[in-house]
């Protein structure tokens, strides 16, 4: 929306007051916070879509999982009751290891374990963050698991010495995050990377090597091969082969993968 943030608190004021002639003052009272806080973090331009027509219908959405999901976050984040978590948490373990699957991760026991670790971790986060009202409370805490795995497998790859400007960058404030057309662009990029490295770690050394020099380094086949003390003939032989090894993985992930 690219309305200024007073106008849509205007309106926004505007739609509450209508709303109160319909709604009991008290749940206008206890969403409006909610409001404006997603107001600040630009939830509301996203969502809006530079049609402050649709104010009256997000509002009525904020409401609506308000009522649906409020006693169940008391219990969750401030009651922290365990008749609630621990069905919770298996709901955690079972969305990180869907996701870690999909990313190409074998279906083995270390699988979950990582899966059990992104979901404390996601539990951790869900703890204190600031559920948003405005998508449904499953997708909300299944965003969460995906970027603790995403920060996971960073930190997985950053001890294969994989260049720095391959290694996947998350933001710790995971109540800030958002669906929304940026939000996941970024996530499909920071979803790439990971995708990357986890390939780049699948392939043999040397291929990987070539592939790193080449592509991360800006190195000519020549320099490369003055490096790594091969031929040049070895060198093109290598990333011939390491693409092939890359294409291979992505198709399995269903990335398409051009040379």
């Amino acid at each position: 929306m690219n309305l200024p943030k007073d106008d849509i608190r205007t309106q926004l004021e505007d739609s509450l007051a209508s709303l109160s002639l319909q709604k009991s003052e008290d749940i206008i009272c206890q969403v409006k916070p909610i409001l404006l806080s997603n107001l600040a973090r630009k939830r509301l331009d996203y969502y809006l879509e530079a049609n402050p027509s649709q104010l009256d219908l997000y509002i009525q959405n904020v409401i609506d999982n308000y009522s649906l999901w409020h006693d169940y976050l008391f219990a969750v984040q401030i009651e922290r009751d365990f008749a609630v978590w621990e069905p919770l948490l298996k709901k955690l373990i079972r969305f990180a290891y869907q996701y870690l699957v999909h990313k190409n991760f074998d279906t083995c026991i270390n699988t979950h374990e990582f899966a059990e670790e992104c979901a404390t971790k996601a539990a951790e986060a869900i703890l204190t963050a600031q559920f948003p009202y405005d998508i449904s409370f499953d997708a909300w805490i299944r965003r969460i698991v995906q970027l603790k795995c995403l920060k996971f497998m960073s930190e997985e790859m950053q001890k294969r010495k994989i260049p720095a400007n391959m290694q996947v960058v998350l933001d710790e404030e995971t109540e800030n995050m958002l669906e929304t057309p940026d939000m996941l662009q970024m996530l499909q990029e920071e979803e790439l990377r990971a995708a990357i490295e986890l390939a780049l770690n699948q392939i043999p050394e040397a291929r990987r090597e070539v592939i790193i020099l080449q592509y991360f380094e800006n190195l000519s086949p020549t320099v490369i091969a003055q490096r790594l003390g091969k031929s040049t003939d070895a060198i093109y032989c290598l990333h011939f082969n390491a693409l092939k090894d890359l294409r291979k993985i992505f198709l399995k992930t269903g990335i398409n993968f051009n040379e």
